[in-house]
């Protein structure tokens, strides 16, 4: 009982039990970290994928040799586009297994305009 327990206990088991938070917490922020940087990742891959696209679909234009992305074009695609298999979010919002599920899509895109050139 917690009634029984000198100030010196309540304040060791207070100390273990906020060692033990701590540790959670810090679990927790590393986990996020780590997906965070999954997905950052898994979008550039993406954007690579994407470069291999005619550039006339518009998610980039090309300017003094150099590939841009525009992302706002690619948003409006996913978000308005009544095929696309993630109706209403942007690019940013997806996680880690939407975005590798768009990579499939992406590629068998890249396969389809490649067979078609």
């Amino acid at each position: 009982r917690t009634s029984q327990l000198t100030i010196d206990e309540c304040n060791n088991l207070i100390g273990c039990l906020q060692a033990e938070l701590d540790g959670a917490q810090n679990l927790q922020k590393t986990l996020a970290k780590a997906d965070a940087d999954r997905r950052n990742g898994l979008r550039r891959k993406l954007i690579a994928v994407v470069y291999s696209l005619p550039e006339k679909l518009g998610f980039y234009e090309t300017k003094n040799n150099k590939k841009h992305f525009s992302g706002s074009v690619f948003d409006d695609f996913l978000m308005n586009n009544p095929r696309s298999p993630f109706v209403g979010r942007k690019l940013n919002e997806l996680g880690v297994n939407e975005l590798t599920k768009l990579m499939a899509i992406m590629k068998k895109w890249v396969d389809f305009y490649n067979k078609k050139a």
